[in-house]
C-alpha cells in the first residue's frame, strides 16, 4: 500500500474515531425526515490562515435545517489522493479539498441511497454535490474541491442541433462551460441515426445528404477522452474544474456518460400519436416532461412549482431545465405567486384579449398590483438577469413574508441598482449566493434554477 493511501486511510479513522466519541442519535419511526442537505459557505481567501478559517465555521444553515455544523476538514487534492496540509496559510494555485460534516439534529433522519455508498442529496452554494451519511453517528458529509483566484466550472454544456422536419442533420455538437468562457471552442462529432426501434437494433446511420422526416432519431455524441473529466479541451488560464466529476449537461439531460444518446421524436408532422401528459396528481414531473431526468438535482423544487401551478413547461413535454428565463416567462410566475398568495383567484386565461402578446395579461396584472413599473417594457423576449429576478420576486410577496433567516453579505451587488432587493431575498433565504461572498448579478437565470427559487418562495408564503 503507497504511503499517499495509507495516510489518507489514516485521515477518515481519524474522523470515524472523532465521530464515535459523539452521542449517538435513536432515530424513531415518527422521525422528520430530510430530503436535501442544503447550506452555503465563504470560501477562504489567499493568505487567510487554514485554522482561523476551519475556527470561524463560515456556514450558513437554514434555520429549520435538520442539522448542524460540526466540523471542517481542509486537505490537499493530489491525484486522487487527499492529504493532510503542510503550510499555515491558504495558497494561490493550490487545490484545496474542503470537507463538512453535519450533525442530525434529535428527532431527523435522512433521505439516503444504501445502495451506492451511502449518498446523500447535497445543494452547496447553489450547486448539486452528492454527499454521505454515516448513520452510526448520525454523521452527514459533504465536500468540494477549490483552487482560489480562479473560476470554477461546474458544467458542460452540449449543444446538439434538434432535428427538424425537412432539415439536414449537423454532425457536430458545441461544448459550452458553465460558467461561460472556460473553454476555446470545442466541437464533438455527432452521429445521427433512424430508427423507430428504441434498442436501435434496425438503426440506419445518417449522412449528410439525409432530411429529417417524421419519426424518430437518435443522436450519438462520441469522444476519445470523457467531456466530464475535460481532457479533451483545452482550459483557458484563470479557469479549473470544481470536481472530478462534474456533470455533462447534453440539451437538458445531465450524464456522467460521455457516449451518449438522446432520442428525438416523434418529429413535428408524424402520424404516430403523442401521448397526453399524465395527470400532475398522479405522476411526478420527470413523468411529464420528458427533458426532466429523474436524478435532476432540481426536480424535488420543480415538483412543487409545478403541482402549485406556479411553472409550467415550454411545451405540453418539455421544461427546457437549462434554457434561459426571460422577462415574460418571470412575468407569468410572479403574477401567479402573489394571486395565490392574495387568494384573488385571478382568471388569466379569461382575462386575455384577443390579439395580445401571451405575456400581456401577466404583466398587466403585474403592474396593476404593484409588483413591476414600466422599466422593462418592450424586453419581455430577453433573458432576465439575476439582479432582475431579485426586483420581480422582491416586490410580489406581502411584506411579512421576507422573514429574515440568516445573516448573508454579497460583496458584488454594489452599483447594480437591485441591491436592495437582493439582500431582502438573500436573508430570506430565498436566494443564495455563488460561494465567496458572490451573487453575480447579470448572471442569466436558467428554467432550472427558477424552479428553486419557486420553491422558496412558496415556502415563505407557507403553501
Amino acid at each position: 500500500m503507497s504511503h499517499k493511501t495509507c495516510k489518507f486511510l489514516s485521515i477518515l479513522l481519524t474522523l470515524v474515531l472523532f465521530a464515535g466519541v459523539m452521542t449517538t442519535t435513536v432515530y424513531g419511526a415518527d422521525a422528520k425526515k430530510i430530503p436535501i442537505v442544503k447550506f452555503d459557505y465563504t470560501e477562504p481567501e489567499v493568505g487567510e490562515s487554514i485554522t482561523d478559517y476551519i475556527a470561524a465555521r463560515k456556514v450558513s444553515i437554514p434555520a429549520d435545517a435538520g442539522y448542524t455544523l460540526s466540523y471542517i476538514v481542509v486537505q490537499h487534492v493530489n491525484g486522487g489522493y487527499y492529504e493532510d496540509v503542510e503550510e499555515t496559510e491558504f495558497l494561490k494555485n493550490t487545490r484545496y479539498h474542503i470537507s463538512f460534516f453535519m450533525d442530525l439534529k434529535p428527532g431527523y433522519t435522512i433521505d439516503y441511497d444504501k445502495d451506492y455508498y451511502n449518498e446523500v442529496p447535497a445543494w452547496l452554494n447553489g450547486r448539486q454535490w452528492d454527499g454521505q451519511f454515516f448513520e452510526e453517528d448520525g454523521l452527514i458529509y459533504v465536500a468540494e474541491t477549490i483552487i482560489l483566484d480562479k473560476v470554477k466550472i461546474y458544467e458542460f454544456q452540449i449543444d446538439i442541433t434538434e432535428p427538424a422536419v425537412g432539415k439536414t442533420p449537423v454532425f457536430n455538437a458545441k461544448v459550452l462551460t458553465i460558467p461561460a468562457g472556460g473553454i476555446d471552442d470545442t466541437f464533438l462529432n455527432v452521429t445521427w441515426y433512424e430508427s423507430d426501434d428504441e434498442s436501435m437494433t434496425s438503426a440506419r446511420k445518417m449522412v449528410s445528404s439525409d432530411v429529417f422526416k417524421p419519426g424518430k432519431y437518435y443522436a450519438t455524441v462520441v469522444d476519445e477522452e470523457p467531456v466530464y473529466r475535460a481532457r479533451s479541451m483545452k482550459l483557458k488560464d484563470g479557469y479549473y474544474i470544481g470536481d472530478r466529476y462534474s456533470i455533462d449537461i447534453y440539451n437538458g439531460y445531465f450524464s456522467n456518460n460521455p457516449d451518449y444518446t438522446t432520442i428525438y421524436g416523434p418529429l413535428s408532422g408524424s402520424s404516430a400519436p403523442v401521448d397526453e401528459p399524465p395527470a400532475i396528481s398522479a405522476v411526478g414531473v420527470s413523468e411529464v416532461f420528458t427533458d426532466v431526468p429523474d436524478n435532476a438535482w432540481y426536480l424535488p423544487y420543480l415538483q412543487k412549482a409545478f403541482d402549485s401551478g406556479i411553472v409550467g413547461g415550454t411545451t405540453a413535454d418539455t421544461y427546457t431545465p437549462n434554457g434561459n428565463l426571460n422577462h415574460g416567462q418571470i412575468m407569468v410566475m410572479a403574477a401567479n405567486l402573489h394571486s395565490a398568495q392574495k387568494g384573488d383567484h385571478y382568471d388569466f386565461q379569461a382575462n386575455k384579449k384577443a390579439g395580445e402578446a401571451w405575456y400581456q395579461v401577466f404583466e398587466d396584472y403585474c403592474k396593476k398590483e404593484g409588483i413591476i413599473d414600466n422599466r422593462f417594457d418592450g424586453k419581455e423576449n430577453q433573458n432576465v438577469n439575476r439582479a432582475e429576478m431579485a426586483y420581480y420576486f422582491a416586490n410580489t410577496l406581502t411584506e411579512s413574508s421576507y422573514m429574515v433567516k440568516k445573516d448573508i453579505v454579497l460583496n458584488d451587488i454594489e452599483g447594480s441598482g437591485y441591491e436592495e432587493e437582493i439582500n431582502k431575498l438573500a436573508k430570506a433565504d430565498i436566494v443564495g449566493g455563488k460561494g465567496a461572498g458572490k451573487y453575480d448579478p447579470s448572471g442569466l437565470v436558467i428554467r432550472a434554477e427558477a424552479a428553486v427559487f419557486i420553491s422558496n418562495i412558496l415556502d415563505a408564503i407557507g403553501e
